[in-house]
């Protein structure tokens, strides 16, 4: 039975970040324009697509995937276009005053959604539940757009707290979570927030497990191939947690944890064989599908690694990525001041430093290097992805890659740095990594709330 007085200090503090977290997300809506996360258009109306019980997209004819949508609902994501890429155009009253006239007008129409064909829709649960309850209540589309990002912030946030609840996070883990991209997602009603914090959740079910070993409840399994199933299926680059159920088998000696790890393997595999056959994503059609592409790449690694290494060669490549990693809001065309880059490294830098240690290297070596090898295959599954669905035949460089994507490998190696199984560090060093991420969480608001003011409110 759960209960918060017995709990150690810096479980307490892990279980209030996940809820203040939560607290502060809610917050920002009232500050970030509807839709203005890249691709939340398709990822609405994907959640969309599964309130009215849409697994697989549809195609038709000359179009790319996508799906039946209230036209209502399409006539307010069109409205939202305004914004991006166009740093002139500003909220203004009439604006907000427009955007609640939009109503449900329950006539469909066939709208593209390409993008978010390969992902499988359990974790937009949230968000199509807010758009269900906002249809429901008779509200409109921009209250039950909110209602939607309600949803997911507050799965967010419990998800966050199931996790910390089984591990407590290192500081690390918590200052990827505030960096401005990641406040900044998780405060849309994108996939993004959602996924993450089930990775979180499946990462903290491992090493739990791998303290519990033979004394592993069955739940814990249960939860633990029901959190990686949902991530893998979603974003392919979080494969390798597979990997790590096959792993927590060595350390339960259980039957159950290979059944688990294969049950999870075969439904992620079906799912992303079906989506690639079936998401038309570009038109015209390529001359090799990417399931082609996917098989030549394989077959000749080689081929894969060259034009990986040219790509990552480029200096303008690089900064991308680390911009895009800790925080470029809005489509990507919202930036951060310059030496805001340079604290926020900085800052993950030294956190790092600060929640690694290696006085239990020689009892935990197998875990941590499971997870190492998770993070290092992750990176390379997000090339191969982009590679195969986004960059076009004999390309000579991956296109499509942006550093938000390397949160989950990045999470991977935050937790390969723990101490112990449990996350907790000594207490000196615990009360240096918490001042330290308190200036982080500052900082972070700080700048991104001051951005977002200049990008979308104050007029230049």
């Amino acid at each position: 039975m759960f209960s918060f007085q017995h709990l150690s200090v810096q479980k307490k503090i892990s279980l209030l970040a996940a809820v203040l977290l939560g607290l502060f997300c809610f917050s920002l809506t009232a500050l970030i324009p509807a839709l203005q996360s890249p691709d939340e258009r398709d990822h609405l109306k994907r959640a969309y697509f599964l309130s009215q019980g849409q697994i697989f997209l549809a195609s038709k004819p000359h179009k790319l995937s996508g799906g039946p949508l209230d036209s209502g609902l399409l006539d307010y994501l069109n409205f939202s276009e305004k914004y991006p890429f166009h740093p002139e155009s500003k909220v203004t009253e009439k604006d907000v005053v427009t955007a609640r006239t939009f109503l449900w007008s329950h006539q469909s129409v066939y709208a593209e959604a390409p993008g978010t064909g390969y992902y499988f829709p359990a974790l937009y649960a949230p968000q199509a539940i807010g758009l269900t309850t906002g249809r429901w209540l008779g509200l409109s589309i921009d209250r039950s757009y909110m209602l939607s990002r309600l949803s997911a912030i507050t799965a967010i946030s419990l998800l966050l707290f199931m996790a910390f609840r089984l591990t407590t996070p290192n500081p690390l883990v918590l200052a990827l979570l505030i960096l401005p991209m990641s406040l900044f997602q998780e405060a849309a009603s994108s996939l993004d927030g959602v996924s993450t914090a089930a990775t979180v959740l499946a990462t903290s079910c491992f090493l739990r497990i791998t303290q519990q070993r033979e004394k592993t409840p069955r739940h814990l399994l249960v939860l633990f191939a029901v959190s990686v199933t949902l991530v893998t299926s979603c974003r392919q680059h979080a494969l390798p947690l597979l990997g790590l159920i096959f792993l927590s088998a060595a350390y339960t000696r259980s039957k159950a944890s290979l059944i688990a790890g294969m049950l999870a393997s075969l439904f992620t595999l079906l799912w992303t064989v079906v989506s690639l056959k079936t998401t038309v994503f570009r038109l015209p059609l390529p001359a090799t599908s990417a399931s082609e592409r996917a098989v030549y790449y394989i077959l000749h690694p080689w081929s894969f690694f060259k034009i990986l290494f040219h790509t990552l060669e480029q200096r303008t490549v690089q900064a991308d990525y680390l911009t895009t990693f800790l925080g470029r809001l809005g489509w990507l065309d919202t930036p951060l001041p310059a030496h805001a880059y340079i604290i926020l490294t900085s800052a993950l830098i030294l956190l790092a430093v600060l929640s690694c240690s290696f006085t239990t290297l020689r009892e935990n070596w197998v875990w941590r290097v499971g997870l190492l090898c998770a993070a290092l295959v992750s990176c390379l599954l997000i090339f191969f992805a982009l590679l195969i669905t986004w960059s076009g035949d004999q390309a000579m460089t991956i296109s499509g890659v942006q550093g938000r994507y390397f949160l989950i490998p990045v999470l991977f190696f935050a937790y390969a740095l723990t101490a112990s199984g449990n996350g907790e560090l000594p207490s000196r060093r615990y009360t240096v990594s918490l001042t330290l991420l308190g200036v982080l969480f500052l900082f972070s608001t700080h700048e991104m709330i001051g951005v977002l003011l200049q990008r979308y409110y104050i007029a230049p």
